[in-house]
């Protein structure tokens, strides 16, 4: 800080005088509007993103072995299927940067959350093993872009 304590900071950024030598950062104007807003509105809106993909990922998780009895199948062939949950992460994780600095983060959280809304239904309706695997990928796919987006 060479030479200056915080109360030499919180002074010079309070009293608003930008003449002369700035400490080690700038000081914002006094007309500056608040920041603290629109810094928690992104705290509230990165939570909501988060508790969309958590509570997606939760209305799953009961439904497996109920799928499992429904298509009929071994513990082998279902872990084999939730790999295509993990794989539609792995897909979706350089995706989900490169299409928010294209569109913003907004539009991608919106398009993720319709397909996982959309997946989900798909993953207790499906009537075929290999359609699990389809929508296990969409479901994966949308969970992890609307938590890397963010």
């Amino acid at each position: 800080m060479q030479g200056h304590n915080w109360l030499d900071l919180l002074i010079v950024c309070r009293a608003g005088d930008l003449a002369g030598p700035r400490p080690f950062r700038e000081c914002p104007p006094p007309s500056a509007p608040s920041t603290v807003a629109a810094g928690q509105a992104a705290a509230h809106a990165t939570r909501a993103a988060f508790f969309i993909s958590g509570l997606a990922m939760a209305a799953w998780a009961p439904l497996v072995p109920f799928t499992q009895t429904r298509l009929s199948i071994g513990e082998a062939t279902l872990g084999l299927l939730l790999l295509c949950m993990g794989a539609g992460s792995i897909v979706s994780m350089p995706l989900a940067g490169a299409f928010s600095a294209r569109w913003g983060c907004r539009p991608v959280l919106v398009a993720s959350a319709l397909l996982a809304g959309l997946a989900l239904p798909l993953l207790a309706l499906v009537p075929s093993a290999p359609w699990l695997g389809v929508a296990l990928f969409l479901f994966g796919l949308s969970t992890t872009i609307s938590g890397a987006s963010t």
